[in-house]
């Protein structure tokens, strides 16, 4: 397992145009808490330190430790049983981002894709203290899922 978050943690800190001092300090980690892992240092780290790394990075503590790449779920195969509160304000700025992003890049999703971005932004942005979107966030999120779709 440790090799595999190796490889992953190193790939998503140069993604992210971080060094590792970098990520630690944002993720509020301990001086060489990242290091560590990716020298092999620390063989075993906590569930703590791997959430903190993921969500700085935007992804999940899965994506870290799988062993495959995950698969991101289509827009049609959603889970639609999964609850999240509603915060109006939030939601509305969340769809208001996503049209004005997706508009500066001149690109034009469909309704599945659009629905999938600001469910994503949305759900992500309820984790931040202050209920704003997330806007690193979702620039990061609607690039990397537009280079996959642009790509296939």
């Amino acid at each position: 397992m440790t090799k595999i978050i190796v490889k992953k943690l190193a790939n998503l800190i140069e993604s992210a145009h971080m060094t590792p001092a970098d990520l630690e300090r944002r993720a509020g980690l301990s001086v060489s808490a990242v290091r560590n892992i990716l020298i092999g240092r620390s063989k075993n780290p906590t569930m703590e330190t791997l959430l903190a790394i993921a969500n700085t990075l935007g992804c999940t503590v899965d994506e870290l430790v799988r062993d495959q790449p995950p698969s991101i779920p289509e827009p049609q195969s959603l889970q639609m049983n999964e609850q999240h509160p509603w915060v109006k304000r939030l939601a509305i700025d969340t769809i208001e981002f996503v049209d004005h992003y997706l508009n500066s890049k001149g690109y034009t999703p469909s309704f599945e894709e659009i629905l999938f971005f600001i469910r994503e932004i949305y759900t992500f942005s309820l984790g931040t203290e202050e209920k704003l979107v997330d806007k690193r966030f979702g620039e990061w999120f609607i690039k990397k899922n537009l280079q996959k779709a642009l790509s296939q």
